[in-house]
């Protein structure tokens, strides 16, 4: 699946010694294995970091841009990262997450993916 499809875009903003960083930094390591992603890392405290995180609304690191829109800040959502890669690439198939989900709660997984429509 990462192969076929137009690559991603993601840029962390990020600060030294700072857990939630190095957290988001793992994620999307181990996401390169399932989506087409180019990772890039920028110091929230540069000029171009500091730039970035007032034009997109970023509080506090680690700040997340995909294809140069901003995402999210603080602690990532794993369930609310995979669902917007997805979406941006189009799948047909839900992503391996979603299938364990389903397998482990079944009628919950069902309940949520109606609402989602």
């Amino acid at each position: 699946m990462a192969n076929s499809k137009r690559p991603i875009k993601v840029t962390i903003l990020t600060k030294p010694q700072c857990t939630y960083c190095d957290d988001a930094r793992q994620l999307l390591q181990g996401l390169k294995g399932e989506y087409p992603l180019v990772i890039e890392t920028i110091d929230i405290n540069s000029l171009e970091g500091e730039a970035m995180a007032t034009t997109g609304g970023i509080h506090f690191p680690p700040g997340i841009f995909l294809d140069d829109e901003p995402f999210s800040y603080g602690r990532v959502s794993e369930r609310k990262l995979r669902r917007e890669l997805d979406r941006r690439i189009g799948a047909t198939q839900p992503n391996r997450m979603r299938e364990a989900e389903e397998a482990f709660w079944p009628e919950w997984a069902a309940r949520d993916r109606r609402r989602m429509r």
